[in-house]
């Protein structure tokens, strides 16, 4: 096997490789409470958490913290650079020259503004757009939305009929959208003060060329394309 033979092979499976590697998806879950004092943690991980970042606030404190396998990165705290003093001095500073100020240019009132994005919308080339755009969000969504959530918690509001309305509006909600499985809250009648105890949780994925597809299908629709070249050539 000759060295140009090693050259094709590797310039071969270096992409394979990176593709590969590129599929493995970065996994995040958020989790929030409020029973032993309000905290939030949001994770961050990639590739068995061989790479993971960590964020926390805890009762109004945050904390961050970043993995690559067994060790710990601890971003350290920003410090504030003191100003220095300048020294006085009694030179006197030379008279500068007057000039005629330069002619400026017009500025755009809010309301041209808002007229041109009102005839943006109305215009059948926007609308094409904005309709594309849309669909590119929900692509994006349909990609990054939590695969798993759970949420439950006690609500009392210290008048047991402002409660029992407050669950009526849940229970209601709650069969429109079929969230009972994953969303539960109950009342507490007897309680003195208003008050709402929580705990949520939601997991979820991210693959990189999973979230390119719906970016570049966007940009290679024609009315997009045609803007974007005329927003370059401008």
């Amino acid at each position: 096997m000759t060295a140009w033979h090693v050259i094709l092979m590797v310039i071969v499976t270096a992409p394979l490789i990176m593709l590969a590697i590129s599929m493995i998806p970065v996994r995040y879950s958020v989790k929030a409470s409020n029973a032993d004092g309000t905290a939030i943690t949001l994770r961050v991980s990639w590739l068995l958490r061989f790479l993971q970042y960590t964020y926390e606030v805890r009762d109004g404190k945050h904390f961050a913290d970043f993995r690559i396998l067994f060790f710990h990165i601890r971003p350290a705290s920003a410090k504030t650079p003191r100003k220095k003093r300048r020294k006085r001095s009694n030179r006197v500073p030379p008279e500068r020259k007057k000039t005629a100020p330069k002619p400026s240019e017009p500025e755009t009132s809010f309301v041209d503004k808002l007229l041109g994005a009102h005839s943006f919308l109305t215009d059948e080339k926007g609308k094409i757009i904005i309709k594309h755009g849309v669909s590119m969000l929900k692509g994006l969504w349909r990609r990054v939305r939590p695969r798993y959530f759970d949420a439950s918690g006690v609500i009392g509001l210290g008048c047991p009929f402002n409660t029992a309305m407050v669950l009526g509006a849940y229970e209601s909600l709650a069969g429109m959208f079929d969230i009972r499985k994953n969303v539960r809250f109950a009342g507490d009648f007897n309680a003195d003060d208003a008050f709402i105890r929580y705990t949520a949780e939601l997991r979820g994925r991210i693959i990189a060329p999973g979230m390119m597809i719906p970016l570049v299908r966007f940009a290679l629709r024609k009315p997009v394309r045609n803007l974007l070249i005329t927003l370059l050539k401008n």
